[in-house]
């Protein structure tokens, strides 16, 4: 038998129990530790190309004769072979393992919110039980949102804490609220992650907001290529990741702009007891990475406990074994500090790190749906409140912001919003978000209206007989739920005035719902005008007026041209001209042909009368044809998922079954030809266990996309013994591709063609190198399926662990397929506005110190705005945006009035170095490809 068999042999006998084993009496205790000094003697051999061997193998063959002879290693058998060894002790402590305790604390992952409250309580008191016991002992705690739990509920242990953190024993690794997913959260929650997490502990903690410096994000399930730029510019150096790459151990990540941070990915695991075998990876580690310490994270973790007194005791005793390398209590910082001289050696990763657990990009779809609306709702609330802050100085509520900010950033944790956790996990998420979606319709609301307060609409009053009308107060609260702004009656009388705003920097020509309340006039009549006193398009969308708690409304269309970040005010009366030409549906003359083509000037799609599906689809310009005659276009199906793989919230299973639902569907509502604003053709469809499905297809005239509003009635529950259920959305297209392009924060990627769900923000497309590409977008999914055959997206998953039944009810969902001819920048803002409807409020007639149309702030269109906010400190408005296209250039932004100063800042608000440049009220600034960029403008 060869020595290395025996020791293999050694090792089976006598490391079985000895992680339960630390009594120096016991003599299993000895043969654990002599057969561990030899497996480490080997390594270091083999990390210096065998020099050792002799001496090793005439070692083992002590122990192994030992073991033969008397069935046992005894003290003094370890200590005959470790004499032996002595030649290579000081080589061998040469070498360092650094052990970082660290207690990993799921947010709401199998529990509720009360328990993950304890957990974090009981964790806290454990570990600072344990300091007071083991001076040497250091411990490490990431999510800030932790610490607001101590503050909250436990608020005296917060001193003990503190005390902890300025000895340098307790190490607060939060540079993010929680251990967040990086691929569904965008750019501004990313960026509010690393601002407020940092302005909390820092003030909490009384530390240097520099020093922290490390994401630790030990469980989250991907990574975007963007997250080196994003931590870069949030003074963030260090990241710790277990999942999404398993390559290198340590190395360098570079984002597309070329910034870079230093990584390390835990090659074991996050979850883990201190043990021997920890040792025999650190002379290959150190080696190939030049530095003499490798890192051990250790702790009970994902309900917490975090370190326990053997694993203490453990380092503390391992670290006087004499062929072993040097243990100690250290911290993720000093490893990270070591690990940075020699930074340049290391390997450079250029990509995202993903994908693991393919099912999170959809499973409990209101949550996706609440993370989506919450950033829209709030970045747009706070847009519009910093506008009429600045014109007008209305209060801009930062405490607030935050305080909804942190409910969606939490809410963001990686069983939470991927959907892997438990019914009380989503219970209290839904509760979070409408916390959240309170504050930004609040503020978003009476921002809107303070603008239309102060916009000059007394050139359109006229005398009218308002006694006996009932309009004011009427459509209390309507309209909010599903993410609009409240459409409240403010005025009454035949004429009427509405604001129209335009959260986004580039003007916008399109249809503006507007609701009316309690109108007295003929809808057969209504004659809608701009500003200037220019005709209107518009449709009414339905026949007489609907009522709402004792009010009556008629919602009706309006193509309106609204200037960037802006507004523009639009004017209802009745015509008085007896040959006007109402868009109103007044009833057939006669019967004709169901016409089934949708048709404007950019494209014309035909549906098939049975099954709904779109037949064809071209493009006007170029007379393309998108769609194969064997392949129609926005077909819904029925997936039966397989159940082998298990874990049906975190993994999408192999497709069993798929059927389409586009059969024998009935339509209605069939409003098609040139004299519609909205030409739109609805069908329903009855499936599988009463399921049902809504669908209305329509084209705006002044748009080349195709919307898909669809209303789901979900009664399918999954079972382990047959399937899980989904229902997805298919769009297969006619021309080749070998790329697919789907936009993650603070830009987009492309890839290959793979039969399995990768994350997007709002879109994927697959690209056409002959003209323009087909896009498929959506307003609250991620989990898009790019294939040789086509583009789908996941809408429902019915997973059944841990949440055996997530997605019954009734779900709103809005797709659009779209002609894209532009680049990145002009496929990002058509995903956006698609996301973002015009705003629409009732005005009312008085002076104002503005125009009735305004644009406020003009932004250059070669750049994305990420979001635009009030500074942490009032200095003055913060612009956040970045760069798509890979285009390094020049970029402006135009104010309403001049600003004072103007400097570059990082995500954190504070100045850096940056050309920028005021003109008149003109900023003029630089800008990286693929960057991330700040302006503080203060007036």
């Amino acid at each position: 038998m060869t020595q290395l068999k025996k020791l293999k042999q050694l090792d089976k006998v006598f490391l079985e129990k000895f992680d339960l084993i630390m009594n120096e009496m016991h003599v299993l205790y000895w043969g654990a530790r002599c057969v561990l000094e030899l497996q480490y003697a080997y390594e270091l051999s083999k990390s210096d190309n065998g020099e050792y061997d002799k001496l090793i193998f005439d070692a083992i063959d002590i122990a192994w004769e030992a073991y033969q002879t008397k069935g046992a290693i005894t003290y003094e058998v370890t200590s005959l072979v470790e004499q032996s060894l002595k030649p290579i002790s000081e080589k061998a402590k040469s070498y360092n393992l650094n052990c970082v305790g660290h207690a990993h604390i799921d947010m709401n992952w199998m529990w509720g919110y009360d328990e993950t409250v304890m957990v974090t309580i009981d964790t806290f008191r454990t570990m600072l039980d344990l300091m007071k016991e083991y001076p040497e002992f250091t411990f490490g705690q990431s999510q800030a949102s932790v610490y607001r739990i101590v503050e909250k509920h436990c608020p005296e242990m917060i001193k003990e804490i503190k005390k902890r953190v300025h000895e340098g024993r307790w190490e607060v690794t939060a540079s993010t609220w929680v251990e967040a997913d990086r691929n569904m959260p965008n750019l501004e929650s990313m960026a509010r992650n690393l601002l407020y997490t940092k302005q909390y502990l820092s003030e909490l903690l009384d530390i240097d907001p520099a020093t922290l410096n490390i994401d630790y994000e030990p469980d989250t399930f991907g990574h975007n290529i963007n997250v080196p730029e994003v931590l870069c510019d949030g003074e963030v150096k260090y990241y710790y990741h277990c999942r999404g790459f398993n390559e290198h151990i340590l190395y360098n990540w570079k984002a597309p702009s070329g910034r870079q941070i230093l990584v390390f990915r835990e090659p074991t695991w996050y979850n883990w007891p201190i043990s021997g075998y920890s040792a025999l990876s650190v002379p290959d580690f150190c080696k190939k990475h030049g530095i003499n310490t490798m890192l051990r994270v250790y702790g009970v973790g994902d309900h917490g406990g975090g370190p326990t007194r053997r694993d203490i005791e453990k380092i503390i005793d391992m670290n006087k074994w004499p062929i072993f390398p040097k243990f100690k209590f250290g911290t993720y910082g000093e490893f990270y500090r070591l690990a940075e001289q020699n930074r340049d050696a290391y390997p450079v990763v250029e990509d995202e790190l993903n994908v693991v657990f393919d099912g999170c990009y959809t499973t409990q779809t209101r949550q996706k749906r609440g993370n989506r609306l919450g950033e829209e709702l709030l970045v747009e609330s706070e847009t519009v409140s910093a506008l009429s802050h600045l014109i007008e100085g209305t209060k801009y509520n930062t405490e607030a912001f935050t305080g909804a900010w942190e409910k969606v950033m939490f809410n963001q944790f990686h069983d939470i919003l991927p959907g892997s956790g438990t019914v009380e996990t989503r219970e209290y998420a839904m509760g979070e978000y409408q916390q959240a979606f309170t504050t930004a319709n609040i503020n978003r609301t009476l921002s809107v209206r303070a603008l239309s307060d102060i916009s000059d609409t007394s050139a359109f009053a006229v005398e009218e007989d308002v006694s006996h009308t009932r309009s004011e107060g009427a459509g209390v609260g309507f309209g909010v739920s599903h993410g609009g702004i409240a459409q409240i009656g403010r005025h009454s009388g035949l004429r009427r005035i509405f604001t129209v705003c335009n959260s986004m920097p580039f003007d916008r020509e399109e249809t503006a719902c507007v609701t009316i309340w309690d109108w007295r006039g003929d809808a057969s009549c209504m004659i809608w005008k701009d500003a200037k006193g220019q005709k209107l398009d518009h449709q009414v969308l339905s026949n007489g007026y609907d009522e709402y708690w004792g009010h009556l409304h008629a919602d009706v269309l309006v193509k309106v041209s609204v200037p960037a970040m802006g507004y523009t005010t639009i004017v209802l009366d009745e015509a008085e001209s007896a040959d006007f030409s109402p868009l109103i549906d007044l009833g057939p003359r006669r019967d004709a042909c169901i016409n089934n083509v949708l048709e404007n000037e950019y494209i014309r799609a035909e549906m098939d009368s049975h099954d709904g599906s779109i037949i064809s689809l071209v493009d006007k310009k170029t007379g393309f044809e998108y769609v194969d005659e064997r392949s129609p276009l926005g077909i819904f199906r029925f997936v039966e998922e397989d159940t082998s793989k298990g874990a049906s919230a975190w993994w999408v299973g192999q497709y069993r079954n798929v059927y389409s639902l586009n059969k024998g569907v009935k339509l209605k509502d069939i409003k098609t030809g040139s004299k519609y604003l909205r030409q739109s053709i609805t069908y329903e469809a009855d499936f599988r266990n009463n399921s049902k499905l809504r669908v209305t297809v329509s084209l705006d005239n002044s748009e080349s996309m195709l919307r898909f509003d669809t209303t789901v009635h979900w009664q399918e529950i999954g079972s382990k013994d047959t399937f899980f259920p989904q229902l997805n959305f298919f769009m297969p297209v006619s021309y080749d591709y070998s790329t697919i392009c789907y936009d993650v924060p603070m830009g987009v990627i492309e890839r290959q063609p793979i039969d399995m769900d990768v994350p997007a923000q709002s879109y994927g497309m697959p690209l056409n190198g002959q003209g323009a590409s087909l896009m498929l977008m959506s307003d609250s999914k991620y989990g898009y399926r790019g294939t040789k055959e086509g583009l789908s997206l996941t809408l429902i998953r019915s997973s059944v662990e841990p949440d055996p039944w997530p997605e019954i009810g009734q779900h709103r969902i809005k797709m659009a397929i779209a002609l894209c001819n532009g680049n990145k920048t002009e496929s990002i803002n058509l995903s956006r506005s698609f996301c973002r409807e015009l705003l629409v409020s009732a005005a009312k007639f008085h002076k104002g110190k503005l125009p009735a149309v305004q644009s406020l702030l003009e932004l250059s269109n070669n750049i994305i705005l990420s979001g635009l906010k009030i500074a942490e400190d009032g200095s003055g408005v913060i612009l956040r945006y970045y760069e798509p296209n890979g285009k390094a250039g020049h970029g402006t932004v135009k104010f309403l009035k001049e600003p004072r100063t103007a400097k570059t800042v990082n995500l954190l608000e504070q100045p850096i170095a940056g050309k920028i440049k005021i003109d008149s009220n003109t900023v003029s600034f630089d800008f990286c490809s693929y960057g991330v960029g700040n302006l503080l403008v203060s007036f």
